[in-house]
């Protein structure tokens, strides 16, 4: 069965699924802006667990929103999140072997949640990109099984400032560093979006 290639904006669901998924695309806003975690982290929450998603794209997820209850509070309503295999992915994107010199931004900030009692995953990954111009860019994505008819497919999220799960970082103006951060970009998404077959036993 080949997966199903998802490109994914709030709250749209698919037709084709024996029941329609519901998808949640949320910039949380990291806490770069005197906006402390602790302030929002249960407004976020009430958000997410309101809608009932069944897939959920966060981005600008920092440090101190990971160490937050957030995610243990998703996990207890039946929501897991990914966030792959963040050493590994920094190193192939060319972070220091010495990882005493990784700064605290090295963490995937746009992880991915789901309903584990309707989706099974079957494989995920992460990667990062042009760490030396912004190391919180990445591409979380997976491969799901949805338990209620056996279908599988990938959905994939990227970091984003407008709601898409597939996005390329809007341009700065007359910042030199564009193509570059395109052309990465879209190199990334690329290997995410690369022939995978799912074998269903």
């Amino acid at each position: 069965m080949k997966n199903l290639l998802v490109f994914a904006f709030s709250a749209i669901a698919l037709s084709a699924c024996a029941a329609p998924l519901r998808f949640l695309s949320f910039n949380i806003w990291g806490d770069y802006f005197k906006n402390p975690v602790e302030e929002r982290q249960a407004g976020v929450e009430s958000v997410i667990l309101g809608h009932k998603p069944d897939l959920v794209s966060l981005q600008e997820v920092t440090p101190n929103w990971w160490a937050s209850p957030l995610f243990a509070n998703m996990k207890a309503a039946g929501i897991e999140t990914l966030r792959g295999d963040e050493t590994n992915a920094l190193l192939r994107a060319g972070a220091p072997k010495d990882f005493s010199k990784w700064p605290k931004s090295y963490v995937n900030h746009e992880p991915l949640c789901y309903n584990a009692k309707r989706l099974k995953v079957l494989d995920q990954g992460l990667d990062f990109y042009h760490l030396h111009l912004q190391a919180e860019k990445s591409v979380t994505w997976a491969v799901f099984e949805d338990r209620t008819d056996g279908r599988s497919w990938r959905k994939r999220t990227a970091g984003s400032e407008c709601g898409v799960v597939c996005e390329v970082r809007p341009p700065y103006a007359r910042d030199p560093a564009d193509p570059e951060r395109r052309g990465d970009s879209v190199e990334v998404v690329d290997r995410a979006d690369g022939p995978r077959e799912v074998e269903h036993v």
